[in-house]
């Protein structure tokens, strides 16, 4: 048994201290299954492939408290470190989000920093990075991207380690980095465009995920609202257009929430092999399960 008092000058827990702990204090979320709160996060893709708009998307959701992707948000003040985008590229892509997201203009509760705009004194000593959170002590910080402020954090795993560690103190979800900057995260989200199984032309990029220890985010096909041809933000894509097959989507359409393998075979008007990989389908892509007389719908 560990002596009391180094137990509590050290911050031992015990199994049963451990479960206590999280029982009353249950594990909340910025971005339901999504973010986590006092959690460190980082979203890898490509140069140009969107994830600036999918940000500042999910950063104005979660200021105005609306769904992100039909995740529900918990409400709070969202700081956008932008150290890439100009201002004008920032508002337009702030207003073009507004409009889908049924709002007026951007939250007050999106506070918004630019390297652009920045004050004459960053990066002097008191007037860096962490001090500005410090300060300011947003719900969520989005630094976009972080090589722009760390430069060598690419560079060394232990750099990028001992970056991560201060960073714990601030709970942001920042973008890019080598391995031991994404195995050091709490969150990891991947950003990419359709490979050639999502052959269809609304899928504009396909977001996939880690959390640590519950493990896989499922996939997530988004598509880009736009106007007039000009992309405004992205919405998800659910149900049975994750089919990206029309004469598919009818069948599943017509199909009851229970039913049976003939009466698919009927609605599809296939055989049994082609009915089969139809229906293996549908489960994998999370719209239908086997139910113990048959297969039911997906309650999405």
């Amino acid at each position: 048994m560990i002596d009391p008092v180094l137990k509590s000058k050290w911050a031992i827990r015990t199994p049963g201290d451990l479960r206590r702990a999280c029982s009353s204090t249950p594990r909340k979320y910025l971005i339901n299954d999504l973010i986590p709160q006092q959690s460190v996060g980082i979203v890898v893709g490509d140069s140009g492939l969107g994830k600036s708009p999918l940000l500042y998307q999910a950063a104005m959701c979660i200021a105005a408290g609306l769904p992100f992707l039909d995740h529900a948000v918990r409400q709070t003040s969202v700081l956008y470190l932008d150290f890439e985008n100009g201002l004008g590229e920032v508002d337009e892509i702030m207003s073009g989000l507004a409009r889908p997201l049924g709002l007026v203009d951007a939250p007050d509760d999106l506070l918004l920093w630019n390297v652009n705009d920045c004050s004459p004194k960053w990066g002097q000593p008191g007037h860096g990075l962490e001090e500005l959170i410090s300060d300011i002590r947003p719900g969520l910080a989005i630094l976009d991207p972080l090589n722009a402020c760390y430069q060598d954090i690419e560079e060394k795993n232990s750099q990028a380690v001992r970056i991560l560690q201060r960073f714990r103190k601030y709970w942001f979800l920042q973008t890019r980095g080598p391995r031991a900057l994404i195995n050091a995260c709490d969150l990891r989200l991947g950003v990419d465009k359709p490979g050639s199984s999502a052959v269809n032309a609304e899928v504009a990029l396909v977001l996939r995920g880690f959390r640590r220890v519950r493990g896989e985010i499922p996939t997530t096909y988004l598509a880009r609202v736009d106007d007039d041809g000009d992309p405004l933000g992205y919405r998800r894509i659910t149900g049975a257009g994750l089919l990206f097959n029309p004469d598919q989507q009818a069948v599943f359409a017509k199909l009851p929430d229970c039913f049976r393998f003939k009466n698919a075979q009927l609605a599809y008007g296939k055989g049994a092999q082609a009915t089969t990989d139809f229906l293996n389908k549908c489960i994998n892509v999370g719209i239908l399960r086997r139910a113990d007389r048959g297969y039911e719908k997906v309650t999405l």
